[in-house]
């Protein structure tokens, strides 16, 4: 009888966590008997099967209107570029597959934060630590794609490793081209910062300490939106920005990737023929002229950047940190990963067991957010990582096919090197 009780309570406690924070208090408080439980338990994963399908349907609709506006703009090297790029995520399948399994069953998806298909959001929930407040700090993360191929499950890496450590991290999906040009895009992006702000406490977030990074396109639009605030001098939106592998000089991007092959009609479309005005590089430039104190209305700036980065050089990152320095922005130096490649922060590294990246980010949200680090111990980040050794067997593909992205074939890789960081208990 003991025993059926104790099987009964951890139930209850568990659909608790499932149901979400609206009715969670009914759980706490054991008001839900077992047929409740289950009933209300199978409604929300059925709600979230109905949802990934429908992500399935509007995905594959958005990658053929994709193919179809893409494809008659572009040269046979393009074609090359896409190929190697579907063999490429191919290689990686068997790591992808760990990670998906671990969206589907441990993230809590497709939250709208907006009316439209793709305006949802992902919500990777953590406990706060032993000691500490009860809300945690929090990072918004946008993910890149090119503006064209972006999703909001790029951040499960990030988000796994974040949300280990006591760190809610919120991941937003938004359109991409051709269902909305670059002013869409970030309408898209500050609608879901917005959301987060006043809606992240229902999911043990504190909306005091949000910290925005962006990976690629992401830190591009990212970097967008904080010099538009900063420009109509608007302070203490986020606690700081970390731009990871950003094309901030949108100018020198188009003319490095039309060299590769890709239509300059497109980046005509997607920045409506204007691609300066659209470049946080330039709008730097422009603000200039408003005082050189603009730049302190912009939060605390970290830029990272891979070496090796062959799809957005790091020389943008660089240029980019000088600009916000003129501004008078609060920006520290960039830091640069050795012979890291464009996708290596977000993929390769983490499943490879190279958390430095994470690390880096978990230690700036500290300091940025004050957070308490009562009771620490050191424990190493992604420990728990299964697909690391998938990760391996599919090095050796990955070189032979990609070799601009490996300056070099690194021994230390292959013992697992990885970050160790500060983790709190609980």
């Amino acid at each position: 009888a003991e025993q059926l009780v104790f099987s009964l309570d951890r139930f209850r406690r568990s659909v608790g966590r499932s149901v979400g924070p609206e009715t969670k208090e009914w759980a706490d408080g054991r008001q839900l008997n077992s047929g409740v439980c289950l009933m209300v338990w199978c409604r929300r994963k059925r709600r979230c099967v109905g949802l990934f399908l429908k992500q399935c349907v509007t995905l594959t609709k958005l990658a053929l209107r994709l193919s179809w506006f893409i494809l008659p703009h572009n040269s046979l090297v393009w074609v090359v570029m896409v190929s190697k790029l579907m063999v490429f995520a191919l290689a990686l399948s068997p790591a992808l597959g760990s990670s998906a399994s671990y969206w589907l069953l441990r993230v809590r998806k497709n939250v709208p934060y907006g009316s439209g298909p793709r305006q949802l959001l992902d919500i990777y929930e953590s406990r706060p630590a032993a000691g500490a407040a009860a809300l945690t700090p929090v990072v918004v993360f946008l993910t890149g794609g090119a503006w064209v191929i972006g999703y909001k499950a790029w951040a499960v890496p990030l988000g796994r490793a974040l949300s280990a450590q006591g760190v809610t991290v919120v991941a937003p999906d938004y359109r991409n081209a051709p269902q909305a040009n670059v002013e869409e895009m970030l309408a898209d992006c500050e609608r879901a910062i917005e959301w987060t702000l006043a809606n992240v406490g229902r999911y043990g977030g504190d909306p005091s300490k949000v910290v925005l990074a962006g990976q690629s396109a992401g830190a591009h639009l990212c970097a967008l939106l904080l010099l538009r605030r900063a420009e109509q001098r608007k302070k203490g939106w986020v606690k700081g920005f970390v731009g990871i592998s950003g094309p901030y000089h949108v100018e020198a991007t188009a003319v490095h990737w039309i060299a590769r092959g890709l239509s300059a009609a497109i980046f005509d479309w997607i920045f409506q023929g204007d691609l300066s005005k659209y470049s946080p590089t330039d709008e730097c430039r422009r603000l200039l002229l408003l005082g050189p104190k603009v730049g302190t209305f912009l939060p605390p700036v970290c830029l990272v950047h891979g070496t090796a980065d062959m799809s957005a050089p790091s020389v943008t990152s660089e240029l980019f940190e000088a600009r916000l320095r003129l501004l008078g922005a609060d920006v520290l130096p960039t830091k640069l990963y050795k012979d890291w490649s464009h996708t290596d922060p977000i993929l390769e590294k983490p499943f490879s067991g190279d958390h430095s990246l994470h690390a880096d980010v978990f230690d700036l949200v500290q300091t940025w957010t004050a957070a308490p680090r009562k009771d620490q111990r050191t424990t190493t980040l992604g420990e728990d990582d299964d697909h690391r050794n998938y990760f391996f067997k599919s090095r050796g593909l990955l070189a032979s096919l990609f070799p601009p992205s490996r300056c070099r074939d690194d021994d230390d890789d292959d013992k697992g090197s990885s970050r160790k960081i500060p983790r709190t208990e609980g």
